[in-house]
C-alpha cells in the first residue's frame, strides 16, 4: 500500500476532512497527515475501509485522533453531516481535502484497468463520474466553505483552494459565481486531490 511522506512540518490541532478516505491516495495522505500531528475526519461511503484507516491512524498517532462518517459526496445532506460531525468531535475545521473521485469505465472493469476513450463509456457511468469528481468536490467545498467563512472573522484561519497549477485565493472564492467553482473543479477533473485549508 502506497505510503506518503510529507515535508517537516507541525499539525498538531489541525484538523483535516478526507474524502476518499478509505483507500489509495485518501488513506495515504490520511496516514501522512496523522503522523505530522493531523486529526483526521475519514469521508467515504465505504465504512469498512475507514474504519480500517482509522485504525491505522490510531496505532500510529494514538487513540481519538481519527473519526470514520459515512459521506456521499453527491448529497448536500450528507456533506453537511460530515462537517457537523468534524465540528461536533474536534471543534474546528482547518483543512479540506477533495480526494474522492469516480472514474470513467466500465462497470465491470476493474481499477486497474486504465481509462477508456470517452466515445466507449457508457453515458450512466460518465454522468456518475461528473456528479462525483465535479458536482460532489462543489457540494463539499460549499459546505465546509460556509463553515470556515463564519468563522474567518473571529479566529482569522488560514484557507486556500488548491487547483492544478496555482491557489485560488479568498477574494476569488467570494468573488466567483457558482459557475467559475464548477469551472475550476472541472479544470481539476482528473486530479486526484483539490484541498480547501
Amino acid at each position: 500500500m502506497a505510503e506518503m511522506e510529507l515535508p517537516d512540518i507541525d499539525l498538531e490541532g489541525r484538523v483535516v476532512i478526507m474524502t476518499g478516505a478509505d483507500r489509495g491516495l485518501g488513506r495515504a495522505m490520511s496516514l501522512g497527515l496523522a503522523k505530522k500531528g493531523a486529526r483526521l475526519v475519514l469521508a467515504s461511503p465505504v465504512v469498512d475501509g475507514l474504519n480500517a484507516v482509522a485504525q491505522e491512524i490510531a496505532a500510529i498517532a494514538g487513540r481519538g485522533r481519527a473519526l470514520a462518517v459515512e459521506t456521499g459526496i453527491t448529497d448536500l445532506k450528507s456533506c453537511a453531516n460530515c462537517l457537523r460531525a468534524a465540528v461536533d468531535t474536534f471543534g474546528v475545521l482547518h483543512v479540506l481535502v477533495n480526494n474522492a473521485r469516480r472514474l470513467r469505465r466500465d462497470a465491470d472493469k476493474p481499477e486497474a484497468a486504465g481509462h477508456l476513450p470517452f466515445w466507449a463509456v457508457d453515458p450512466v457511468l460518465y454522468r456518475e463520474t461528473v456528479e462525483v469528481n465535479v458536482t460532489g468536490t462543489y457540494f463539499m467545498s460549499r459546505t465546509d466553505i460556509s463553515t470556515v467563512a463564519a468563522i474567518e472573522y473571529i479566529r482569522r484561519p488560514l484557507w486556500l483552494l488548491i487547483e492544478s497549477d496555482r491557489l485560488v485565493t479568498k477574494s476569488e472564492i467570494r468573488l466567483g459565481s457558482a459557475v467559475k467553482l464548477s469551472r475550476r473543479c472541472a479544470r481539476s477533473f482528473w486530479l486526484p486531490s483539490r484541498c480547501l485549508i
